[in-house]
């Protein structure tokens, strides 16, 4: 399509500049002839002279027509060279290009990646109102009015519109229109347009990955985000942050220094240190966070590079994850283990420790109860020995109260009248400067626990409370039903989505410091001065709690308080028995265990000696062994028939005291069993499926207890 900018035919433009030149050359020296002419005839002059002047003068006349032609064609090449590079790279580009004549805004020229573009022919184009060309007249009208005026006032307009081709599809389009005059009168405008349609795609899919990312990263529980190499631009942090940091994402983006200020102090020196790393992909760290309220969190923080084709690293993104549950529950795992070692431990030596126990006291019961009145310093000293050596016995049942298998005697405990029941005691021990609430749980709650070792956790709890208050304060005891979920089961060691009862005693003294807290649980750990406490209250009831499948969880603050959660399994209330009508109990008969035949298996000659007197004492014929098949043996020999066997649990020669009673009660089956040991693991381990007529006695005991367990076990039926 012809237009102003594409150049004519060569032919008719070089003849051209060859006329001018000739016109000028035969002009000029016409010139020169009649003005020779004419002088010569006027004045006279001599026709050699005449002659010379105007060869000269033809000779100059010669020259400058051929300069001027020479200047005409270089001109006309010079033009020609720039219409033609003009031409071939619009006619090259990939954008389509429109030359309109204004105002009337016809096309003059298309070329044709806009014949292409839109579908037109050059034959159609040529002539035609772009109005065509727009998707709808409001679309032209627009076009219009916003190219107007930055055209006019000769400035470049740049803006997209909707245009419609020949065939009716409509594509988004880019346009960049300037305009231009040609002989300082005729206006024109250059409308470069580009179709955009692979670029909206484009975009489209970043706007769609965007979203993507964006609703992905708002509903994480991690905190993504991301940052300049520096640290000194935050380019994007998810949601998450404001739930686990504590600040809103918005403070971070204004002060990105907000990350490292609010890092523990202890912790930030490591952290400081490890972000150079962050360029090189390896940057893994975990660090503490104080939030706004106080709390601590741990934070487990990861962060790779991204770099530019170059290699150059530009941007820094990361995920910081909070584990203070998993961190949280690494710390119960590791009390667990640590107070499991001291439970194994401590169940290695309490069976000797046991014995000696349960010497000491039978030898001081008997001296007591040895029918000869002492002098009243040796009966003190008798009584002293005696106290001192239940308190070992206390003191061993504490320490084992963790390990694992310790026996207990699990009842249905009403958690509210249990905490009600103990009121007047723990009031007794708080003294009058600590006032007490109790919140019972609404409607009532049943837990199947020890309650004689639930009632000593909360003294023991009340009693550390009152400490922690040496000037008054509250104590709180209250309890509620919680079902915990799957991430508080994992970190609590607990089952999940399942009924627990769970007991708070909070206080409002002196709190605890982290330090202190990552240690309370420890057996023998105390702040207390020297004689005020064993350091095993709480270790005693964290085993209580884990041997009746719960656990203890305590949250403290220095100067606010402190808050220990027992969990404790909910169970059922018991349903009451029904009343026995016509059915009274017989008479009582003589004491059952007179003329009792016994067998008594016990590996310690000291211990099996003392019971031996024991047993005598209470009137019953013993015959004494030392080893399990010994014991066998006297009862496959039958003379005498025996009535009851007694054995210790851990015996040597490869038959252990369950072992025995099993068999003896297959093949006896009217022979009663009694199990005594001063190791409560193996104990626990061995009477956790103990047949009918087989019953337990812990070591140390005394004459009366070994009493009570023998008439429990062959005192008279009921009718």
């Amino acid at each position: 399509m012809q237009s102003p900018l594409v150049p004519r035919p060569r032919e008719p433009r070089l003849r051209r500049h060859t006329l001018v030149a000739l016109v000028y050359l035969v002009a000029a020296s016409a010139y020169i002839l009649i003005s020779g002419i004419g002088l010569a005839w006027r004045y006279e002059y001599d026709v050699i002279v005449l002659r010379a002047e105007t060869l000269k003068g033809l000779g100059f006349v010669i020259v400058t027509s051929g300069l001027l032609w020479y200047g005409l064609k270089r001109a006309y090449h010079t033009r020609l060279f720039g219409e033609r590079i003009f031409t071939t790279l619009v006619e090259s580009l990939d954008d389509a290009v429109l030359v309109l004549r204004l105002p009337e805004r016809v096309v003059v020229y298309a070329n044709p990646e806009a014949e292409r573009l839109f579908g037109y022919p050059e034959s159609a184009l040529a002539g035609a109102d772009t109005r065509r060309l727009h998707v709808d007249e409001a679309s032209f009208a627009q076009f219009q009015a916003l190219s107007a005026g930055e055209v006019a006032a000769g400035r470049p307009y740049r803006g997209e519109f909707t245009m419609r081709a020949r065939d009716g599809r409509v594509f988004p389009t880019e346009h960049l229109v300037s305009m231009f005059t040609v002989d300082g009168s005729e206006r024109y405008a250059v409308s470069v347009v580009r179709d955009i349609t692979e670029r909206r795609r484009r975009e489209e899919a970043v706007r769609e990955s965007e979203a993507r990312f964006r609703q992905l990263a708002e509903n994480l529980r991690e905190v993504f985000w991301i940052s300049s190499p520096d640290k000194r631009v935050m380019e994007y942090v998810s949601p998450a942050f404001e739930s686990i940091w504590g600040h809103p994402p918005q403070a971070l983006y204004e002060r990105p220094t907000l990350f490292l200020e609010t890092i523990h102090p202890d912790d930030r020196p490591a952290v400081e240190a490890a972000l150079p790393l962050q360029r090189e992909g390896r940057y893994d760290i975990e660090y503490r966070i104080i939030r706004p309220d106080g709390a601590t969190a741990w934070i487990w923080d990861r962060a790779v590079p991204i770099a530019d084709d170059a290699g150059e690293v530009y941007r820094i993104v990361g995920v910081a994850e909070d584990i203070t549950e998993l961190k949280l529950a690494e710390q119960r795992f590791q009390q667990a283990q640590k107070m499991e070692a001291v439970g194994n431990l401590a169940g290695g030596i309490a069976h000797d420790f046991n014995n000696l126990l349960t010497i000491i006291l039978g030898s001081l019961e008997a001296l007591e109860d040895g029918g000869t009145a002492l002098p009243e310093r040796d009966a003190a000293r008798i009584a002293s020995a005696r106290r001192a050596a239940e308190r070992g016995a206390d003191l061993t049942r504490r320490l084992l109260a963790f390990g694992r298998g310790h026996a207990t005697v699990s009842v249905d405990v009403d958690v509210n009248r249990l905490i009600d029941d103990s009121h007047r005691i723990l009031a007794r021990t708080l003294g009058e400067d600590i006032e007490l609430h109790i919140e019972p749980v609404r409607p009532p709650a049943w837990v199947s626990v020890d309650p004689t070792r639930l009632e000593s956790g909360l003294l023991n709890l009340a009693v550390n409370a009152r400490d922690a208050m040496p000037g008054g304060g509250g104590l709180t005891i209250r309890a509620v039903r919680e079902r915990v979920d799957a991430r508080q089961a994992e970190s609590l060691g607990l089952a999940a989505d399942a009924p627990y009862v769970v007991i708070e005693v909070t206080d409002t003294g002196t709190g605890m410091t982290p330090e202190v807290q990552s240690h309370a649980f420890e057996p023998f750990f105390t702040t207390k001065e020297a004689g005020r406490g064993s350091g095993l209250g709480l270790s005693t009831l964290y085993g209580f709690a884990r041997q009746s499948g719960g656990t203890v969880t305590m949250a403290s603050t220095p100067g606010q308080g402190t808050c220990f959660r027992l969990y404790l399994p909910e169970g059922e209330a018991p349903v009451p028995a029904a009343a026995e009508v016509g059915n009274p109990r017989a008479e009582p008969s003589a004491d059952p265990l007179r003329g009792l035949q016994v067998l008594l298996v016990e590996d310690d000659d000291t211990v099996r000696q003392l019971v031996v007197d024991q047993l005598q004492a209470l009137g019953c014929a013993v015959t004494a062994v030392d080893r399990g098949d010994a014991a066998r043996e006297r009862l496959e020999a039958g003379v005498p028939g025996f009535d009851v066997l007694i054995s210790d649990v851990v015996m040597p020669g490869g038959l252990s005291g369950p072992e025995l009673a099993r068999e003896a009660r297959q093949r006896w089956p009217a022979l009663r069993v009694l199990l005594t040991s001063g190791y409560p693991d193996r104990a626990s381990e061995a009477g956790a499926d103990l047949p009918e007529g087989v019953a337990f006695l812990a070591k140390p005991f005394r004459a009366a207890q070994l009493a009570a367990a023998l008439r429990a076990l062959c005192g008279p039926p009921t009718d």
